[in-house]
């Protein structure tokens, strides 16, 4: 169950409600454009809410995090509730070498590779190489709303794997894991949403919903991402409280 759970960077949602049929651009097209404008981008927010479904529990995730390129810093809060266990809050900052993690009120410093989420992990949630596969073996569908594109992939079965795949990796640090467990399973349903700006190509909201089964395990996740003040020039910096009162935290390496 845990192996499954994506951690703090996971996708976010949109309805269709109100939207109209586009006859412009293709899903590939809106998707490849995205791809290139998140590729640049040096600072944003972005709000997520994750919810996990296996073997008769949930999971449930809520994180916000800000991050900055110059200098790579990620800051983050997330909020973790299972059951029968009292929520759990966790901050981060981390850089693109060194973590540090607050858990029950005390501060710890640990590798960031050990977590296998960082800031370029962070912009890998905005580019699209396995979305964009996954949208035109899926015929993903574009429909306009205001001043955005909204882009629809969905479907089941073997040609949704990259898209399972890359959405499964964030968080994890082991990604031949996260490959095998995905060759494993059958992809039931895969909807996926992302509601695009029309004038940037910088994402907004991200929607994704999937069952898989796994060796007879049935897995439910939803997750709802939203970004914004893209490029908005902040700088994220930690504290030096911070980097004063971590400890070594020690791992199972």
């Amino acid at each position: 169950m845990r192996k499954w759970v994506v951690g703090i960077a996971v996708m976010a949602g949109v309805g269709l409600a109100g939207c109209q049929r586009h006859s412009g651009p293709s899903a590939t097209h809106v998707l490849t454009k995205m791809s290139a404008a998140a590729a640049a981008v040096d600072s944003g927010t972005i709000q997520a809410h994750q919810t996990v479904k296996a073997s008769g529990e949930t999971v449930t995730n809520r994180t916000k995090m800000q991050f900055s390129t110059d200098p790579t810093v990620l800051h983050a809060t997330v909020a973790i509730g299972a059951p029968k266990v009292k929520t759990q809050t966790i901050a981060l900052y981390q850089t693109q070498a060194t973590a540090y993690v607050q858990t029950a009120g005390k501060w710890y410093k640990q590798n960031t590779a050990d977590l296998g989420v960082n800031v370029k992990a962070i912009q890998q949630t905005m580019t699209t190489k396995a979305f964009t596969q996954a949208a035109a073996k899926a015929k993903g569908k574009v429909t306009t709303k205001g001043h955005t594109y909204v882009v629809t992939v969905s479907g089941h079965g073997k040609a949704l794997r990259p898209l399972v795949k890359q959405v499964l990796r964030y968080g994890s640090a082991d990604n031949t894991q996260v490959a095998a467990q995905v060759k494993a399973s059958k992809i039931k349903a895969v909807t996926y949403t992302v509601t695009v700006a029309k004038k940037t190509f910088l994402p907004k909201r991200v929607h994704l919903s999937m069952t898989l089964t796994t060796n007879g395990t049935k897995l439910v996740e939803t997750a709802t991402q939203t970004y914004t003040q893209l490029n908005a020039g902040h700088t994220v910096t930690i504290p030096a409280a911070v980097r004063q009162q971590a400890t070594t935290a020690t791992t199972d390496r």
